[in-house]
């Protein structure tokens, strides 16, 4: 008779006596793709979306920029618990502001708009950059909103490309008035109404510093000035209007708006380089002043970079202005 060898034996019972390793589980694409949406959510200090979904909270937030995203304009939240009571509450980075009561009608009437503000976007239109001839399409830089419900809703706004009509503007519209009422003392303008919100919760404006924050407030409108849209649309047009040739009437037409984009540029970038000296200055100051400078540098850097790419972009076409690029003309390479 034989026998199984000790060591075998041993293999064996070590083989089925070993703890079976879960196989790790993907995540599903709609997870993937709610974690990607819920991101800036928790990129301004929200609890992960996750989280939340887990938790069976009753949530909904939104988020609000400014055309530039220049300033710190606090998200909003607002929650109903089990009881029927609701809450609103301002979340921005490692600021949070006290919980304040909702009243139910005020939840209700949102709840009515939920349902067009978190439609799903209509199919996109086909562009009119598709077409050669036409002109390139208009730059716009407006206020902007995206909203998170707790059960994986979303949605978002723009004043530049959402109908005026939209369901999610009014929806917006509500949640930040909602804010506003728990602060009767700052003043409101419907027709400005972002920017009330803004101004009356708003961060990042002012330093506790006074003498640095003079310098930083005389830099906010430079930063804040609308008209960089206005100049690079007009560039744009310019460089593509009908008839034009190097050194035609139309031509300098467009080399002196493109003129007019590179003065403004460079007052944005001799700001940009007042506040890096604004945040030397600044060594001995607060932590929370030299973050408030330093994200505006990050912010402004962005933005101009992006402006610098234009510029030359609108240069460009200006040099071949009446020609075909190289890229497009065809190959006389020999053979």
């Amino acid at each position: 008779m034989l026998r199984t060898p000790w060591f075998l034996c041993l293999l064996v019972l070590f083989v089925l006596s070993s703890p079976v390793q879960a196989e790790p589980q993907t995540p599903s694409p709609d997870d993937t793709a709610l974690h990607l949406r819920a991101r800036p959510f928790v990129d301004a200090g929200f609890a992960p979306i996750e989280d939340v979904v887990e938790a069976h909270r009753d949530v909904r937030r939104v988020l609000i920029h400014d055309p530039y995203w220049i300033l710190g304009t606090p998200g909003i939240e607002i929650e109903r618990y089990g009881d029927g009571r609701a809450v609103l509450r301002l979340q921005y980075h490692g600021w949070r502001s006290q919980t304040q009561p909702l009243p139910v009608e005020t939840w209700n009437a949102l709840a009515k708009l939920e349902a067009a503000a978190f439609a799903p976007p209509p199919p996109p239109t086909p562009s009119l950059t598709a077409q050669t001839d036409a002109p390139p399409p208009p730059i716009c830089h407006g206020w902007s909103a995206a909203f998170l419900s707790g059960d994986g809703r979303d949605g978002h706004w723009s004043q530049c490309y959402s109908p005026v009509d939209d369901g999610a503007h009014a929806y917006v519209v509500a949640l930040v008035k909602a804010a506003l009422a728990t602060a009767p003392a700052c003043p409101v303008d419907d027709e400005t109404l972002f920017l009330s919100y803004q101004k009356c919760f708003g961060a990042g404006q002012t330093l506790d510093d006074p003498g640095l924050n003079a310098q930083y407030a005389a830099l906010m409108p430079v930063f804040q000035d609308p008209q960089g849209s206005t100049l690079l649309n007009a560039a744009r047009q310019a460089v593509t209007a009908p008839g034009i040739a190097v050194g035609n009437d139309v031509w300098r037409q467009a080399r002196d708006a493109i003129a007019r984009l590179k003065t403004y540029d460079d007052s944005q970038a001799d700001a940009l380089r007042r506040l890096r000296r604004l945040l030397y200055l600044a060594s001995n100051a607060s932590d929370a002043d030299r973050t408030r400078i330093r994200n505006l540098i990050a912010t402004v850097s962005d933005f101009q970079n992006g402006q610098q790419v234009n510029y030359a972009g609108v240069l460009t076409q200006l040099a071949w202005a009446g020609e075909q690029p190289v890229s497009a003309r065809p190959d006389k390479s020999p053979g």
